[in-house]
C-alpha cells in the first residue's frame, strides 16, 4: 500500500499511464491523459507500483493552496486499476486511500468514482462512517467497519447493452418513447451521419437551457464551449467519435449528438435540440437510429446520467438500466 508516488503532470509517463487506464478493470476515456489535458487546467497523478493503478488528481491553484475539484465533461474518475491490483483492494486499500493517501495532499477532496470502484465501497470495503446519500429517496445510511471519513452521493448512469438485436432492445422502450418515435415519423426527418463541428457548436450555443442546467451544478463560462469543441475535434481526429445530425424536410438541423467511442462504450457526451423544435421528437429519432445502427455489437450505449428527473426519465424510456456511481468527498 505504501508503494505509491505523487507525480507532477510533466513527469508522468503518459504511455504507462494510458496503458494502465486502458487495461484497467474500470477503464474510462475520462482517465486518459489526452482527455484530462483538455478538460483540466491542472492535474497530477498518484501512481501505484509501476503504473499498476493510477489516480488523477485534478486541482485549482488558490494562491499557495491547491483545491481539489471534479471537472466538467468528465463523469467518472478516481482510481483506475489493473487485475494485478485486485489483491491489494481486497486487503483494505479503499480505507487506506481515503484515510492516509488523499488527505496527505488535500485537506478537502472530491471526485466521482467509476461504478466498478463504487461497488467496492458497498461490497468489499464496508467503510465505516462512509455515509451514502441516495439521491432519489434522500435517505441516509451508514456502512459499519473502520472510519474513513468520507461522504458519498449516488449519481445515475443509464446505459443499454447493445449486444442484443434491435427488436429486443426496442421491446424495452416505454410507451412514451414509442409514442414519440411514431410522432417523429410524421416529419420526414433524416439523419446525416457526419456534420461539421461548427454546425454542431452553433446549434449547441443556441440552446441556453444547457448552460443554465450546468450552471446549477458548477460554474459554466464561455471558455467551456472551447473545451467542448476541443474534445469533439480531438476525439474525431483520433477516430474516437461520431457527430450525427437530424434535419427536417426544409433541410434545417433540429438535433445533433456527439457519441464518444472508447473501451466498448458509446457515450452520448453532448447532445442538443434546437429551441422550439421539441415537437419533432428528433432526439428520440436520433437515439433510436443509433441503437438500430449499432445493435448486435459488443458495446454499451452510455447516456451519462442523469440526476435531473426529466432527463433521467427520457433516457430510461429506451429501456436503459441504471449503473450508479458515487461522488465522494471528505468530511473535513
Amino acid at each position: 500500500m505504501n508503494d505509491f508516488q505523487y507525480i507532477k503532470n510533466n513527469y508522468i509517463n503518459r504511455n504507462k499511464w494510458n496503458e494502465c487506464v486502458s487495461k484497467s478493470i474500470n477503464s474510462r476515456v475520462y482517465g486518459l491523459s489526452w482527455y484530462l489535458d483538455i478538460v483540466c487546467k491542472n492535474w497530477d497523478g498518484i501512481v501505484f507500483g509501476d503504473y499498476e493503478a493510477v489516480f488523477p488528481v485534478v486541482f485549482k491553484n488558490f494562491f499557495f493552496l491547491k483545491k481539489s475539484y471534479h471537472p466538467l465533461f468528465c463523469q467518472q474518475l478516481g482510481l483506475f486499476y489493473k487485475n494485478s491490483f485486485n489483491q491489494i483492494l481486497e486487503e483494505g486499500f479503499v480505507k487506506y486511500l481515503h484515510k492516509n493517501i488523499l488527505p496527505k495532499y488535500f485537506k478537502k477532496y472530491i471526485y466521482c468514482a467509476t461504478s466498478e470502484f463504487s461497488n467496492l465501497l458497498d461490497n468489499k470495503a464496508r467503510c465505516s462512517r462512509m455515509q451514502i446519500v441516495d439521491s432519489d429517496t434522500k435517505t441516509y445510511f451508514t456502512k459499519h467497519a473502520s472510519m474513513i471519513g468520507a461522504f458519498a452521493t449516488t449519481r445515475n448512469n443509464l446505459q443499454i447493452d447493445l449486444r442484443n438485436n434491435y427488436i429486443d432492445i426496442k421491446n424495452g422502450y416505454n410507451k412514451n418513447t414509442i409514442r414519440n418515435l411514431k410522432k417523429s415519423s410524421r416529419f420526414n426527418l433524416r439523419i446525416k451521419k457526419e456534420i461539421s463541428i461548427d454546425v454542431f457548436m452553433d446549434l449547441y450555443k443556441t440552446n441556453k437551457k444547457i448552460a443554465t442546467s450546468i450552471q446549477n451544478l458548477i460554474s459554466f463560462k464561455n471558455y467551456n464551449y472551447l473545451i467542448i469543441k476541443n474534445l469533439i475535434s480531438t476525439s474525431l481526429r483520433k477516430k474516437r467519435g461520431r457527430l450525427i445530425g437530424v434535419y427536417n424536410r426544409e433541410n434545417n438541423i433540429v438535433s445533433a449528438a456527439f457519441f464518444l467511442s472508447c473501451f466498448k462504450r458509446e457515450i452520448i457526451l453532448f447532445n442538443v435540440t434546437k429551441p422550439n423544435s421539441m415537437h419533432y421528437h428528433s432526439m428520440t429519432f436520433l437515439i433510436d437510429y443509433f441503437i438500430n445502427y449499432n445493435c448486435k455489437e459488443d458495446k454499451v450505449l452510455d447516456f451519462e446520467g442523469s440526476n435531473i428527473e426529466g432527463v433521467r426519465n427520457f433516457y430510461a424510456g429506451f429501456g436503459s438500466l441504471n449503473n450508479q456511481y458515487y461522488a465522494i468527498k471528505n468530511f473535513y
